[in-house]
């Protein structure tokens, strides 16, 4: 629940200073020179001076202190960002969910194993930095698919969250394997594979160093403009629960299946390691450094690229249960590990009319003395709408 406020909290604190942010951009592009004002007639402006000195002065509360401290923060130069002119927007969008696991053992054992990329369209509506939307299925329209895919990410110039939710099910098929150093396993190559089930849900809260000249909006939610090419350093930290189950007998029966060396044999000989691998559950505590560029390559168009490696402490819930739910009390750096996170994205926007490409990438990893998991998983999207109002 403590979790859940803190974002909350930064989410309020993050749309009340962007407001604000964005309306003084605005008036100061549509700000007259002093010249060009007529002059207010001497009785008028004793008037207004003696009205205005009647009115109670009213002090500023906390929360709004706050948010115009914050606001100030988050200004941003409109000579290389051009803030959004509209407050409502439509859109389409075609999204494509890929997911990738590969095990690996000391022994050379290696299978990677992937479901079909899951393509699904829908319409989005949305005001300002937020949109909603929802997408349906095309390949399998009329039957229940397994799997849930749910990666929200909530833009601002200064702060970009990602929040998601992984359950891949057991749609799977093996994509490539060495399995034994001898036999010829290439016939389980392209085999539909029901023994593997892999679980994240979790966040990455990521600060945008150079958000005065960078967007990110720009580039993924086209609530702003890039007009000048910049880039960033990034900066972040993050926290998920993940869960493998990998049955390693499902691969002995498929093994015995499809290899005609095996066919025969009553004991299957390959590395019985991976047995380590059912049912893993452990959680991760992310520090993330990166840089992001935004490169104007024409009018009206940007193309946007970032990477962050993130260093990862990643303990199981039995090691955390045994210390009585500290997980950095008596350290280790066996449990360090190297996470990636990627995007990129083509986008054309004209303040009015906006379509274009836009790919996420997540990457964790999970190492033991037994086995190594790594697990990629992500979207890239394509999308075409225009603002209103």
């Amino acid at each position: 629940m403590l979790r859940i406020a803190t974002i909350v909290f930064v989410l309020l604190l993050l749309t009340v200073a962007d407001v604000s942010a964005q309306e003084t951009a605005e008036d100061s592009l549509l700000a007259l020179p002093v010249d060009s004002v007529a002059p207010i007639a001497a009785d008028t402006s004793v008037a207004f001076l003696s009205d205005s000195l009647s009115q109670p002065v009213r002090s500023r509360g906390f929360f709004r202190r706050i948010a115009d401290w914050f606001a100030k923060f988050n200004d941003i130069d409109t000579v290389y960002i051009e803030p959004q002119h509209y407050n409502f927007a439509a859109m389409l969008q075609n999204t494509n969910v890929f997911q990738v696991s590969t095990f690996r053992t000391k022994s050379d054992f290696e299978i990677r194993l992937s479901p079909d990329l899951k393509t699904k369209v829908g319409p989005y509506f949305g005001w300002r930095w937020v949109f909603l939307g929802y997408t349906i299925d095309v390949k399998n329209l009329f039957r229940n698919t397994d799997g849930t895919y749910i990666d929200i990410s909530l833009y601002s110039n200064l702060f970009n969250l990602d929040l998601y939710y992984l359950d891949t099910g057991h749609d799977f098929k093996i994509r490539s394997n060495h399995i034994h150093p001898t036999h010829d396993t290439s016939g389980l190559t392209g085999k539909k594979f029901d023994g593997l089930s892999v679980k994240a849900r979790g966040f990455n809260l990521f600060y945008v160093m150079n958000h005065h000249h960078f967007s990110y909006p720009a580039a993924y939610s086209q609530s702003t403009v890039q007009r000048r090419s910049c880039g960033s350093g990034l900066l972040g930290l993050g926290y998920a629960h993940h869960s493998i189950n990998l049955d390693m007998n499902r691969i002995i029966d498929m093994y015995r299946l499809y290899v005609p060396e095996a066919q025969n044999l009553e004991s299957v000989d390959i590395d019985e390691e991976l047995f380590a691998a059912n049912d893993i559950h452990f959680q991760t505590y992310t520090l993330n450094g990166g840089y992001a560029y935004n490169w104007v390559f024409a009018k009206n168009w940007l193309f946007s690229i970032s990477a962050t490696l993130g260093l990862s402490y990643k303990i199981t819930d039995a090691d955390l249960q045994e210390r009585k739910g500290r997980p950095f009390k008596d350290f280790s750096a066996d449990y360090v590990n190297i996470d990636f996170n990627g995007r990129m994205g083509v986008v054309y926007n004209n303040t009015k009319w906006f379509a274009g490409f836009s790919a996420i990438a997540h990457n964790f990893n999970y190492r033991s003395d037994l086995f190594t998991s790594y697990n990629t998983y992500g979207t890239f999207n394509f999308y075409v709408g225009f603002n209103f109002w």
